[in-house]
């Protein structure tokens, strides 16, 4: 390593740390939907998701769907999903 790349170096350590520290301050809410379909109340709906920290939005998948849905809020996706659901929104991790 030459003399001007020294300059651009980031402390590892320190930078970790932060890292560690964002990573559990940071971390996203857990949430599951669940209940039946409003059309076919034998048809299961059961599903996770996560909601990001600093309004980054949110991720939810149902079971037995490849799809991914995302939207501002896990209220916006429960909203969502109740649209075709009888359907019951859990947070999982507080």
């Amino acid at each position: 390593m030459d003399e001007n790349e020294k300059d651009f170096e980031t402390p590892a350590e320190p930078l970790r740390s932060m890292l560690a520290n964002a990573a559990e301050d940071l971390k996203p809410r857990l949430f599951a939907i669940y209940g039946t379909e409003k059309q076919e109340p034998d048809e299961l709906v059961l599903g996770w998701g996560m909601e990001f920290a600093n309004d980054d939005g949110a991720v939810f998948r149902k079971c037995g769907s490849r799809s991914i849905h995302t939207g501002d809020t896990a209220e916006r996706l429960f909203r969502t999903q109740s649209i075709v659901g009888d359907v019951e929104l859990k947070w999982l991790d507080r």
